[in-house]
């Protein structure tokens, strides 16, 4: 039996025709694009996803930094921390995140931490004066002052004119009675805040300081001329006039203080002596009777009033109060010439009565 055999059996081989090398090149070509194209469509996807997940990333981890700042602000700085342990999950290195934390850490007391995280922010910013200035801060509530100094510093450089800085410095410069230097940051204040009373004050507390009362006389009247209502710096005004004795000016400056304050015991007797140094003497009597009033064992002022009396011609009032600075006092000097006013007094008074007594 004959095998049965197809058409294509019937070619010889010899015959075959193989398919042309431009053919499979063609199909090579088509395939490699059908492969290209599928590719990339599916990394166009892809990154699509990705960015789509980074998105997702981002809006949570903001979502978590504006809760802790809420919470901050509330003072929970308990949940604030635990929404920036979320934050620091997503993204652990951000400029951001440390600022953050560092403030929720020093709302929280947490001085040394809140330090660190300051630290590292520094580090990844371009020199940024804020960030020197609250680690600054934070310095000086750890009284550490030369570290304080050192920020406070680096803030002035990168920006002249941050007058929370200057103010600050000024401030640590007194504390540590470097005057010349504190004096150096209110000027440069000063050059940006003419008008302001307080710094001008501060000034005069200074030269104060260094016994430098012209100066410091100057600086009141510079504050006091921008504000004349500060009762303050009239007072402080007169107590310089009284160094330099210069007691027509303390009267001046005494007087607007107690028209307000009548009181005022330290200006009562600050008044009450310039009167009685300028031989004003009646003028002097109503001070010390008020001044006698709030301290009636005062034996110094017991014996200017009483001395007024005696040259205003009131004898029995002026022989009461030497009489009782006998009584109170233990100054032997005091004791010794208010005994010879006494002694005076009474043979005044002798000779008076033998004058009566004569036909």
């Amino acid at each position: 039996m004959k095998e049965k055999t197809t058409k294509s059996d019937q070619i010889p081989y010899t015959k075959r025709r193989p398919i042309p090398n431009k053919h499979k090149i063609i199909a090579v070509i088509l395939i490699l694009a059908i492969v290209i194209t599928t590719a990339g469509y599916q990394l166009s996807e892809i990154e699509a996803l990705s960015a789509e997940y980074d998105n997702l990333l981002q809006s949570k981890a903001a979502g978590y930094l504006h809760e802790a700042n809420a919470y901050r602000d509330l003072g929970r700085f308990d949940r604030a921390l635990e929404k920036l342990r979320l934050y620091f999950d997503l993204y652990p290195e951000t400029l951001e995140g440390y600022t953050a934390r560092a403030s929720v850490y020093t709302g929280n007391g947490e001085y040394d931490l809140a330090i660190k995280d300051y630290e590292k922010a520094i580090e990844m910013s371009d020199p940024d004066p804020e960030l020197y200035l609250q680690r600054g801060c934070l310095y000086i509530v750890q009284n550490d002052t030369q570290s304080a100094l050192s920020d406070l510093k680096k803030v002035t450089e990168l920006s002249p004119e941050n007058a929370d800085a200057l103010l600050l410095t000024a401030q640590l410069y007194t504390e540590t009675k470097e005057y010349d230097l504190a004096l150096s940051s209110y000027d440069s204040l000063l050059s940006m805040l003419p008008d302001n009373a307080v710094l001008y004050a501060q000034k005069a507390y200074l030269y104060s300081m260094q016994e430098d009362y012209d100066n410091a006389l100057d600086s009141l009247l510079q504050a006091y001329q921008i504000d004349s209502t500060n009762l303050e710096y009239a007072q402080a005004i007169a107590k310089i006039y009284g160094l330099k004795q210069d007691y027509t000016n303390v009267i001046q400056y005494t007087g607007v203080v107690l028209a307000k304050e009548p009181q005022n015991t330290e200006l009562l007797l600050l008044r009450a002596n310039s009167y009685f140094l300028t031989e004003q003497y009646e003028e002097s009597i109503p001070d010390y009777t008020a001044y006698l009033k709030q301290d009636p064992t005062n034996v110094e002022c017991l014996y200017q009033r009483g001395v007024s009396f005696l040259k205003t011609e009131d004898f029995e009032a002026a022989k009461k109060d030497l009489e009782q600075v006998l009584t109170l006092s233990d100054n032997t000097e005091l004791n010794e010439n208010t005994q010879a006013i006494l002694s005076y007094l009474n043979e005044a008074e002798l000779d008076e009565i033998n004058l009566d007594s004569q036909p």
